[in-house]
């Protein structure tokens, strides 16, 4: 394998690392976006086709009947714990060990002096893993302050 091939395969991966480390976050949420754009479209059309057919109509008590009832505060955070739970662990576990057999290997390479390139690659791929699992916890964490703030204010 020339040169220029080494290159080449090099620009490619990195060409790779950006479209997925840049360009997918703003394009998840250029579509989030948009699909929150259309629910609003969607009703305020509802709301204007209704006063043009009534227009005696309350637009407040149609916009409350419009929207759907959101759960309490107590049991939103409940559930956002538990999710949060349910997700962090796992991949703070999966990320660690990740990391630990990657850097193992790495170490264990550099004895035998067989260090590949992937190993580096392999290993910085699962930090991030790791990082989102301990972000998944933090907010956890912060959520049950958040709900034994709220319990000690409604008691």
């Amino acid at each position: 394998m020339n040169l220029t091939n080494q290159s080449t395969i090099m620009d490619e991966k990195v060409i790779f690392l950006i479209a997925v480390s840049v360009v997918l976050p703003i394009v998840i949420t250029w579509i989030h976006y948009l699909k929150e754009k259309r629910l609003v479209d969607q009703r305020s059309q509802i709301v204007l086709a209704s006063i043009e057919k009534n227009p005696n109509l309350d637009v407040q008590q149609f916009m409350q009947a419009l929207m759907p009832p959101q759960r309490p505060l107590r049991e939103r955070l409940i559930n956002r714990i538990h999710t949060l739970q349910f997700v962090g662990w796992p991949l703070t576990i999966l990320g660690a060990t990740a990391a630990a057999s990657f850097l193992a290997f790495g170490i264990y390479s550099i004895c035998v002096n067989m260090l590949r390139d992937g190993f580096f690659v392999a290993f910085m791929c699962s930090l991030p893993v790791f990082s989102l699992g301990i972000g998944a916890l933090r907010a956890c964490k912060h959520d049950k302050a958040a709900l034994a703030q709220l319990q000690t204010t409604q008691d």
